[in-house]
C-alpha cells in the first residue's frame, strides 16, 4: 500500500481519521516478525512504540 493509498482510504472514511493506522509492517506469510493469531500488543501513538504484550 502506498501513502497515496492509504490517505484516499482514510480520507473517503472520516470515522478512520482518529484511530491509529498501521500499514506497510513486515508480517505475514514469510515475515520479517512473525505474530501469531490471538497475540496482543500495546500501542503508543503519541511515544510512536508498540509493544508486544502476548504471543
Amino acid at each position: 500500500m502506498t501513502d497515496e493509498q492509504l490517505h484516499f482510504i482514510l480520507d473517503k472514511h472520516p470515522s478512520l481519521r482518529n484511530i491509529p493506522v498501521l500499514y506497510d509492517v513486515d508480517f505475514g506469510q514469510q515475515p520479517i516478525f512473525t505474530f501469531p493469531i490471538g497475540g496482543e500488543i500495546q500501542m503508543n501513538t503519541k511515544d510512536l512504540m508498540i509493544h508486544v504484550t502476548k504471543f
